[in-house]
């Protein structure tokens, strides 16, 4: 997107994926501060034998509390989409972690 007016064009980041690839949050930041304009939020980890898997968020690879004073260092005020990718779960457990999560990212930002 490097070139292209900010307010024509955004990116969707995804610290899940990031993670998984090894992207520190401050690169990344770096690289799309200026087109941020939404996230997504999960957490993923590589499970033997299974590949990657979608995991609780706080149980993978992401690093929540620099990901979230990373945010608020550069006033990110976009919209956050929190995945809930629980495959194989009812969708009454499905509801119940994704309170967890939000509960998770609420209980960090309350400590910034």
């Amino acid at each position: 997107v490097k070139g292209c007016d900010p307010q024509s064009v955004g990116v969707f980041a995804d610290p899940g994926h990031l993670s998984i690839v090894g992207a520190p949050i401050a690169m990344a930041r770096d690289i799309v501060k200026d087109y941020l304009d939404v996230l997504a939020f999960k957490d993923l980890m590589r499970a033997p034998g299974t590949g990657v898997k979608v995991v609780r968020i706080g149980q993978g690879f992401v690093d929540w509390k620099s990901l979230l004073q990373t945010l608020s260092e550069i006033n990110f005020n976009g919209p956050v989409s929190f995945h809930s990718e629980y495959s194989g779960e009812p969708v009454d457990t499905v509801i119940d972690l994704a309170r967890i999560d939000v509960r998770f990212i609420n209980g960090l930002i309350e400590k910034l």
